[in-house]
């Protein structure tokens, strides 16, 4: 009789880690799901961050070209290497995501796609390194916390560094939810799994269209963390504080962009942050 994920887990005597986040998607019927709205192909590279056990992983190997399967836990990974080892296009590598260095899976942008049930802990973490580094993926479909998804799509008036963050180099979208007794064991939240479309920055306006540089990146998240060091505070107040900027020059430049002098961080469109940056970058 084939046993089921959460028997495996027994079977192997497992005892998840509460430390490194160790939630197992135990749903088979969600692990086919995610692959299905995924839309791997023959042609695609994956990597697979946090392949545990290996459900996901001998799953991806059915449809991808080559699949990378991480696992930094000692105990885990020696099982997943039993679980695929048949799989002849599975490359099992033990280490801590945020250390691989990407061109480990591609060597150029897009060139792979990352598929991945990410510990909550370093959620952050890893979308920082993937879209921030290089070469980063094409996309990256992503099963997290149901909150932070939310905060990673919110629009104006809600949004916050993250949204900003991940929005200036790509574009989220949530494909569905994913219910807290699909895991085991059971967190305290649900899930949702995430579709991030890494993408080239720029402006869809007529003012600005800079192309991605790392100095166009390090100018704006020091704008946006000037910027939301105090939520309640107006927009141009925590510029004029955060980047030494006079209040006389701020007010020149939202008349000319256009944005209102009462207005706050959260309120503002990503769009708006990149034209604010690049307008403020002769400043700086």
């Amino acid at each position: 009789m084939k046993l089921s994920l959460k028997q495996k887990i027994f079977e192997y005597g497992v005892e998840p880690k509460r430390r490194r986040g160790q939630n197992f998607l135990i749903d088979e019927n969600i692990l086919k799901k995610i692959v299905s709205v995924a839309g791997i192909t023959k042609k695609d590279t994956v990597v697979e961050i946090g392949a545990g056990l290996g459900f996901l992983t001998n799953l991806l190997s059915q449809v991808a070209k080559k699949v990378f399967a991480i696992e930094l836990d000692k105990e885990l990974f020696e099982i997943l290497k039993k679980e695929v080892s048949d799989k002849k296009n599975i490359i099992c590598i033990q280490d801590d995501a945020r250390e691989v260095p990407l061109s480990t899976f591609g060597k150029k942008n897009g060139s792979y796609r990352v598929v991945a049930n990410i510990p909550y802990n370093i959620t952050s973490q890893i979308i920082q390194k993937f879209l921030e580094g290089t070469p980063h993926p094409s996309d990256m479909i992503l099963l997290i916390q149901k909150e932070v998804a939310e905060r990673i799509c919110a629009q104006p008036p809600d949004m916050s560094i993250l949204a900003c963050a991940v929005q200036y180099f790509a574009k989220p979208k949530i494909l569905f939810d994913v219910s807290r007794f699909c895991f085991y064991p059971q967190p305290n939240v649900d899930s949702t799994v995430l579709r991030i479309t890494v993408q080239g920055i720029e402006l869809t306006g007529s003012r600005v269209k800079p192309g991605m540089t790392k100095a166009d990146s390090a100018h704006f998240f020091r704008c946006i963390h000037a910027g939301f060091a105090q939520k309640r505070k107006f927009l141009i107040s925590n510029l004029q504080k955060g980047l030494r900027i006079s209040r006389k020059e701020l007010e020149r430049v939202f008349g000319h962009l256009g944005i209102p002098l009462t207005i706050r961080a959260q309120e503002l469109s990503v769009d708006q942050w990149k034209e604010l940056t690049y307008t403020l970058v002769t400043y700086l």
